[in-house]
């Protein structure tokens, strides 16, 4: 049986946010939450953290997690690309045997292993390259959108006109799915048939700034304790 591999990326500098990836977030660093539903989902064979910091590397294990090496420091600046991190991790943990890659950002603390279980389920069902968790959004302000499991992307003019429906998705930047198979033929992440799964807390959102800092505790607080 093919098995699924997890890759939580988790460079050390943050400009936005200082050391964002292990900020306290009630009591335990902010790395600790997505890999505490990774191991409760019971989908991985491996989880392992990619990060060029030692003390993120620490706390990674301390919890459960594998770090096999450190990411290069070429890997590991504010203009490295998520692909290119995906790419190294394939290659250098040797992650060709591999059914699916999911990628899970460190801060995510709102993701459920319920959330990786549908996810799974989702894009071996559509048989897909590619999936993304998302949220509803208003498309006036978005480039990109998924309507109907499709992304679509737009330049910002008569979207209006365009989308008649509620129903448009983007990316909330919490977790991704990758068909092995299919990246390693071209190491890409750009894919015309992506699709977008609804995270169970749909309010989750890419965390960059103080205020998304503070609505995601405000969120957390009300939906975990």
């Amino acid at each position: 049986m093919k098995k699924n591999i997890c890759i939580i990326p988790a460079r050390s500098g943050s400009k936005r946010i200082k050391n964002k990836n292990i900020l306290n977030f009630f009591g335990k660093p902010v790395i600790y939450y997505p890999i505490k539903e990774a191991i409760k989902s019971k989908l991985f064979d491996k989880i392992i953290v990619s990060t060029d910091s030692k003390k993120i590397s620490k706390l990674s294990q301390k919890y459960g997690a594998q770090v096999p090496s450190l990411r290069p420091k070429s890997l590991s600046s504010s203009t490295s690309t998520i692909n290119e991190v995906m790419k190294f991790c394939v290659k250098k943990y040797e992650l060709k045997k591999y059914e699916f890659l999911f990628c899970i950002f460190p801060f995510s603390p709102l993701l459920t292993s319920l959330d990786l279980i549908n996810a799974k389920k989702m894009i071996k069902k559509n048989k897909a390259p590619h999936l993304i968790s998302v949220k509803r959004q208003n498309p006036l302000k978005q480039k990109i959108f998924i309507k109907k499991n499709k992304v679509i992307k737009q330049a910002n003019f008569k979207i209006k006109k365009i989308y008649k429906t509620n129903n448009i998705f983007v990316d909330n930047g919490n977790f991704f799915i990758l068909n092995i198979q299919e990246y390693i033929k071209a190491y890409k992440s750009d894919y015309p048939n992506t699709i977008g799964f609804e995270m169970i807390n749909k309010d989750a959102l890419d965390v960059n700034n103080l205020l998304d800092l503070d609505n995601t505790k405000k969120l957390f607080k009300k939906l975990k304790i």
